[in-house]
């Protein structure tokens, strides 16, 4: 960047917590937004999702991501894909493969600052690079921007917690014809 720019261009500052370790074994539901907002992942007809061909390609390379991370565990009832957003549940599976649901999930473990493997922030990037790849290469817009930059996330406590994110992404297409 030039000189003369400094002081022009915001100054991004990261939401994540420095002393997380985004890479520790949880759930976390996840809420990843469209370029934006723009409505290319579905159509919601009578609380119905009908997903377009991004949300095909966002379904599909959502749901394979264990074969690519087999730390990582996926349902196709904990995803769904509206107009404009996706919401989802990814679990880091424990070093026994096992799914776990902790209130204190990363109180024993203290991470670098920087860049983590197998964390959820290199998860979600992965996904986002495949579905973008995939969909340039398809309609052949090298230059097409699918994603708005990061992602919201937040650990599942508990089961109760988890029931509650079920039930609310479960009941989000009935929910879109309310908000318009």
């Amino acid at each position: 960047m030039s000189n003369q720019n400094k002081g022009l261009l915001p100054v991004r500052t990261s939401v994540r917590l420095r002393e997380r370790n985004y890479s520790a074994p949880v759930a976390y539901f996840v809420t990843v937004l469209a370029y934006y907002h723009q409505p290319i992942f579905s159509e919601i007809q009578e609380a119905r999702v009908h997903l377009l061909d991004v949300g095909n390609i966002v379904q599909d390379e959502w749901l394979k991501t264990p074969l690519v991370r087999p730390y990582v565990s996926v349902d196709s009832e904990l995803l769904v894909c509206m107009p404009d957003h996706v919401h989802g549940v990814i679990w880091i599976l424990n070093e026994h493969g096992e799914r776990i649901l902790s209130a204190f999930a990363d109180a024993d473990t203290v991470c670098s600052p920087g860049y983590q493997q197998q964390s959820i922030g290199s998860i979600l990037s992965h996904i986002k690079a495949q579905v973008t790849r995939r969909v340039r290469g398809n309609w052949g817009l090298p230059s097409l921007k699918i994603w708005q930059r990061n992602y919201h996330e937040s650990v599942i406590r508990n089961s109760t917690h988890l029931a509650n994110i079920t039930r609310y992404i479960q009941n989000n297409p009935s929910r879109w014809q309310q908000r318009l």
